[in-house]
């Protein structure tokens, strides 16, 4: 028989009220501790149940959402939005549909063109702070927020609307937490904020449908992702649907992003020593020139320190849900209508993943301590399919702001408090309270640069640690789609004005670029082998822009279909450069160990970074008897011909070597020049995975299978050479 839940003892009337106000992460780790992972907690008449710690982490994540609504708790927000559901209270089928809308509006290939233009925004507005002027911080943030957010929205600065979005937010926000009642929503003040809200965003949407008409060029916005996008199915979002997602994510960003970054801003500051390490990883990277998505990525001790100001302190304490039905949770029964939290915050301040857990420590969340990455851990922006979809969005705008405003200006905290703590309004954030000071302008102009590269991002084995929220089980799954397909000279791979439906990354050969003009095509691009295309059109649903042909040698290229590109850069966060280096990655590794069978990938997968794809075209010589031997070679495509050239000359043919096989072996493994001759056979390009002489001699010595391999093929070699 199951066991009554306990109550969490509070004061008579007020229930636990005072303790949840004024220190909540504390007052539900204190319960989970005493009353283990399912209690009650009385606030004021309400009393709702809370399913705590890594066992209701791991209860959610295997029973999925079918003991759980949210329909209910939602439908006041939904409405003040404009429609009957909105995507935190949709379940099945209609929440994966407008998660999967979002996600795309929200990933970073969607956000990556913006970058630049959202750290001018900043830039702006710290300009505008006179030096020594004080600064409530929480509306400053709120402010760089929202205008972030604008350029996303629009592709441009949104000047004006920020006290209507201001009054609006706050109000949904504290009505739909349940913290005051329905009636504010009637409040003249209110009223006339979402008339001014709804407005703003319908002539924003109005504007950006006019662009679209008259060109497809430029980056995608939020509202051209929105309207773009359509399911398997092929239908799209309704007009009502496009815009409560906009403004759902301005809620999100006005509401969210200021205290994310008020948290952050908080430690850096009154910490000298991290203050000077993030400031001085800024500065490195402006050094490169103005701020990007990619160079985003170049900040790992930012990104730590982000990620650390989010366990500390975390904002999303729980998630909120009634119970469809009864249910069993560790012993106790949970009768269908509760209103149930299910919160994994105890796991973010417990000391069996964290030393020392309510400690302010950034080293902590990199290598090679990382004490977030077991399971369940680090939950910041929710659990399993309650993910938020906004995550990317999440990192990209408090990174952007953040070392944009070290960069830009010294800044310094004004009376802060001797003991800090978050504050429930109705989420936890800093004290309204909070200020800062524009100490002076950093004389950074003799730091910047021009050239506009601001790095070029990280690489691929660095992604699980700048993307913790990365599934590789899944992402390995989707390039498992990745096709192979070759474009004749000339031929047209994508055609201006057609339907965008796959990313192409090229392997061999080239391609040219063509735009149409009154007086004819105009060439206005050049496509190498590395370079790849058709992600714009695929993220807004618009038709082709431009038109691709294959080049004088043709095109071999990598292809990925619209669904898998999207599921890529959506659930995974990639941006589609990243998401072409994985996939070309992906063909050599599944080269070698084919070429290898003894190799594991991770064996494979190590001396990537050292690999390259060469295409050779017919007569061309790839290795010269007595040349020195520099590289392994392995045939990815075509046919090449083994010659043993006489001292008079006379070419003798050993062995014709198709796709999957190799050569080059024998010179590395003895130290002796080669011994024969390899060229292109027939009229084809053959196309060879080039492993360079040391990382061959490491993969010799860490996989000793591999040299098994090599032998019996040599032995397979003379033997055929002996029957012939």
């Amino acid at each position: 028989m199951a066991r009554p839940l306990p109550l969490v003892p509070g004061l008579p009337l007020l229930g636990s009220v005072l303790d949840v106000f004024t220190d909540p992460a504390r007052t539900l780790i204190d319960a989970y501790r005493t009353h283990g992972p399912a209690f009650r907690i009385r606030v004021l008449n309400s009393e709702v149940v809370v399913l705590a710690g890594n066992e209701a982490h791991q209860f959610f994540q295997s029973a999925g959402e079918r003991h759980f609504s949210r329909h209910a708790f939602f439908a006041t927000f939904s409405g003040e939005l404009g429609v009957d559901e909105i995507i935190l209270g949709a379940q099945g089928e209609q929440h994966a549909r407008l998660r999967a809308a979002l996600k795309i509006g929200f990933c970073r290939e969607a956000i990556a063109p913006h970058v630049p233009a959202m750290a001018q925004a900043v830039r702006d507005q710290v300009l505008a702070a006179k030096a020594g002027r004080k600064l409530a911080l929480m509306p400053w943030l709120a402010r760089l927020a929202y205008d972030q957010y604008g350029i996303l929205l629009a592709g441009r600065p949104v000047p004006g609307g920020f006290g209507a979005m201001e009054r609006y937010v706050q109000t949904i926000m504290e009505v739909a937490s349940k913290l005051w009642p329905e009636s504010l929503l009637y409040r003249p003040d209110y009223r006339w904020a979402k008339r001014a809200v709804f407005s703003h965003v319908r002539s924003l949407r109005d504007e950006r449908q006019r662009a679209r008409a008259v060109s497809s060029d430029g980056p995608a916005t939020l509202l051209d992702a929105l309207d773009g996008f359509r399911d398997r199915g092929g239908t799209g979002l309704g007009d009502d649907d496009v815009i409560a997602h906009a403004l759902f994510g301005c809620v999100g960003a006005v509401f969210y992003m200021k205290r994310a970054i008020g948290f952050l801003l908080y430690e850096l500051l009154r910490d000298t020593s991290l203050l000077a390490r993030v400031t001085a990883e800024s500065d490195r990277v402006h050094a490169e020139g103005p701020l990007t998505a990619a160079s985003l990525r170049l900040m790992p001790v930012l990104r730590a320190a982000f990620n650390e100001a989010l366990r500390r302190y975390p904002i999303q304490l729980a998630l909120p849900f009634t119970a469809a039905n009864d249910f069993e949770f560790a012993g106790y029964d949970i009768p269908a209508g509760a209103t149930c939290y299910v919160s994994s915050v105890a796991n973010h301040l417990s000391d069996r993943y964290y030393a020392c857990p309510y400690a302010f420590d950034t080293d902590r969340m990199l290598e090679p301590r990382s004490e977030h990455r077991p399971r369940g851990a680090f939950a910041p922006y929710g659990m399993g399919s309650r993910t938020c979809a906004a995550a990317g969005l999440v990192e990209a705008m408090a990174l952007t702001t953040v070392a944009t405003l070290l960069h830009t200006a010294q800044l310094e905290l004004i009376d802060p408090p001797r003991q800090f703590r978050a504050v429930l309004n109705p989420l936890p954030g800093p004290s309204s309270r909070l200020a800062v000071r524009v100490v002076a302008l950093r004389d950074n102009d003799s730091r910047r640069s021009t050239s506009g590269a601001g790095g070029a991002g990280v690489t691929i084995d660095q992604l699980p640690d700048v993307l913790p929220m990365l599934d590789a089980g899944q992402l390995e799954s989707l390039l498992a789609s990745v096709t192979t397909r070759q474009f004749a000279p000339g031929h047209p791979i994508i055609v201006e004005g057609e339907a965008a439906d796959e990313f192409f990354v090229a392997l061999a050969g080239s391609a040219d670029v063509f735009r149409a003009r009154t007086d004819g095509a105009q060439r206005v691009g050049h496509l190498a082998p590395g370079d790849y295309f058709g992600e714009i059109g695929l993220l807004t649903g618009m038709p082709r822009s431009a038109t691709v042909r294959a080049g004088p040698d043709g095109l071999r290229a990598l292809v990925l279909d619209r669904q898998t590109f999207l599921s890529v850069v959506a659930e995974s966060d990639l941006m589609s450069g990243e998401v072409a280096r994985l996939v070309h990655r992906r063909f050599l590794v599944n080269s070698l160990l084919q070429a290898m069978p003894s190799l594991d990938e991770g064996a494979a997968s190590s001396i990537m970074p050292d690999v390259a794809l060469q295409r050779f075209t017919a007569g061309q010589v790839l290795v010269r008897q007595g040349d020195a031997p520099d590289a392994f070679y392995i045939i990815a495509r075509g046919e090449v011909d083994v010659i043993r050239e006489a001292p008079d000359g006379v070419r003798m043919p050993l062995a014709r070597l198709a796709a999957g096989q190799f050569f080059g072996e024998i010179g590395l493994l003895h130290g002796v020049q080669r011994t024969a001759t390899v060229e292109v056979a027939g009229d084809s390009a053959v196309e060879v995975v080039v492993v360079p002489r040391a990382a061959f001699q490491r993969l010799l010595r860490t996989t000793p299978g591999a040299l098994t391999d090599i032998v019996g093929t040599i032995c397979q070699r003379l033997a055929g050479s002996l029957d012939g």
